[in-house]
């Protein structure tokens, strides 16, 4: 069985490569299996350049959402992956066109919104041709069963078991509460179009690639992903009981850390000063919110390798 290796850290990359090769495995450049450390975003952003392999994800602090071992089983994964005793998890992904252009493929959902936070917008949702209806809320979230407990499940969307042959399009904070999640059939063609806001509006995939909207979002199946797996289940208790862990404590925080959370999530880590920027909030209502960020473990904090002096703040 031949491997491959992404992981940011060099040291990392030397140390599963002698991992692979001590339990039997071989180091390729055309592998048969890409072993992915790191975080689940880390994850995710590999992904996004992978097609037709099988993917072992490992997290850089022990089992995460996509990952079920950390470092201390990697050895013992990989024996039982050349035995041939794993299960495949075959992952739906989303083919997202944004005016007409391909965009990376998503594990968990693509999310339609103003490129300024908390600025409402309009659009129209489409699925196979026929308009459905016209909404004015935060945004939208069209997402996969694996993305429904990610930011879908956050908005108030439903729960789907992961081998569902399903999309979930979910209105955010929609003025008319008659808009609720819609469950569309695997093979629809998803279309948001005649989108209007004060702001520009961005088109971005699973809280990491993002592209300006001028025209309209067209969201269908696309090519799924192999995650190897050690056991079969289609939800994951533990998992879903931490999701609704970290939900509850989301709903918990003032409007100003709520609106700070969804900032950092998809524009990625940011110092106190640009969120300040971003959310054109206080100086002393931003300190006060991260400070509850932190202490509920939502955000993390390190230094910004461009300037050693200030801190940045990133989603767990």
């Amino acid at each position: 069985m031949k491997f491959g290796i992404i992981s940011q850290d060099e040291k990392i990359r030397s140390w599963l490569k002698i991992q692979v090769e001590l339990s039997g495995g071989l180091i390729s450049d055309d592998p048969d299996v890409i072993i992915i450390f790191g975080s689940d975003r880390d994850f995710l952003e590999a992904l996004h350049g992978i097609k037709n392999k099988l993917v072992l994800p490992v997290g850089n602090f022990g089992p995460s959402f996509f990952s079920e071992i950390g470092t201390e089983e990697v050895r013992q994964a990989i024996k039982k992956i050349t035995s041939g005793d794993y299960i495949l998890e075959e992952a739906m992904r989303l083919n997202v066109e944004v005016d007409g252009n391909l965009m990376p493929p998503a594990l968990n959902e693509v999310a339609v919104f103003p490129s300024k936070s908390a600025v409402p917008m309009e659009y129209v949702l489409e699925v196979d041709g026929d308009e459905i209806f016209r909404d004015y809320s935060d945004g939208v979230i069209i997402a996969t069963p694996t993305g429904s407990t990610a930011y879908s499940m956050s908005a108030g969307g439903p729960i789907v078991i992961k081998n569902a042959d399903v999309m979930l399009i979910v209105p955010v904070n929609s003025i008319d509460p008659s808009r609720r999640p819609i469950v569309a059939p695997g093979g629809s063609l998803i279309t948001i179009k005649d989108i209007g806001s004060r702001y520009e509006c961005e088109a971005v995939v699973d809280g990491i690639e993002r592209v300006k909207v001028k025209s309209d979002v067209k969201v269908r199946k696309g090519d799924s992903i192999k995650i190897i797996r050690f056991e079969r289940k289609i939800l994951s208790r533990g998992k879903i009981a931490r999701k609704k862990k970290v939900t509850e404590e989301i709903l918990k925080l003032p409007p100003s850390a709520k609106l700070i959370l969804k900032v950092i999530e998809y524009e990625g880590p940011l110092s106190r000063k640009e969120i300040v920027e971003r959310t054109l909030l206080p100086e002393r209502t931003v300190r006060y919110a991260i400070s509850q960020l932190l202490r509920r473990g939502l955000i993390s904090r390190s230094m910004d390798p461009r300037n050693p002096r200030q801190q940045i703040y990133a989603r767990r």
